[in-house]
């Protein structure tokens, strides 16, 4: 299974205009939308049913700048009747491979889906040991998580699971900082990306991560 997986794009270029690679599934991990507004969600929306894959599968997380996905719960149902994927602390399988995706980051001004250690332990420890694909809108701790200032601003949960060996995917997808290198990191025996397309400017900078999965 060949998987394009991107993330923060912002509206800054359509998405159906990305000249994304072919595959068999997409990932979008969070911070599809700019303010989080009902009218941007439909923008997004025509965007994404514009874009087909093998599956017609496109798995979509939830990030900070996506207000809407937590506010009004219609926007889930939406996305259901357009066969998207919306992956809120859920799981699906696709052709025999796992994929769960949840959407919390640390709190940082006023905006969606941000909860704190406590609060953010408890949804992660949702997240099944035999999990293939996470897809996190924030990176663990220490991992991709650096901003200009060199601060180091990811989730201690998330890199607390992978290091007592609570949760070992194959790959995880985030995004969130948009500062950090584009290039994978291996930690243990997992991949992980950020997907994120745009600098800290939100100019779109950064190409798609495209990796391909072989099933167990």
């Amino acid at each position: 299974m060949k998987i394009i997986a991107i993330s923060d794009t912002h509206m800054i270029k359509p998405l159906h205009e990305l000249n994304l690679p072919s595959g068999d599934v997409l990932i979008i991990a969070g911070d599809i939308l700019k303010s989080g507004s009902f009218g941007e969600f439909y923008i997004v929306l025509n965007e994404l049913n514009k874009i087909k894959y093998k599956y017609k599968n496109i798995i979509v997380v939830a990030g900070n700048h996506d207000v809407c996905f937590q506010e009004l719960a219609i926007t889930k149902m939406i996305l259901l009747e357009d066969d998207i994927v919306y992956l809120e602390d859920m799981e699906v399988v696709i052709d025999g491979v796992k994929f769960y995706g949840t959407p919390w980051s640390k709190p940082f001004n006023n905006w969606a889906f941000m909860a704190d250690e406590k609060r953010r332990e408890k949804k992660f420890n949702n997240i099944p040991k035999d999990v293939d694909v996470l897809i996190t809108h924030a990176p663990p701790y220490q991992i991709l998580d650096k901003t200009s200032k060199g601060e180091e601003v990811g989730c201690e949960i998330l890199k607390k699971m992978l290091d007592e060996d609570e949760i070992a995917p194959k790959y995880i997808i985030c995004g969130h900082i948009h500062q950090d290198k584009p290039e994978p990191v291996k930690y243990k025996n997992t991949v992980i990306y950020n997907g994120s397309l745009c600098n800290e400017l939100y100019q779109l900078v950064n190409y798609p991560s495209s990796i391909k999965i072989l099933k167990n």
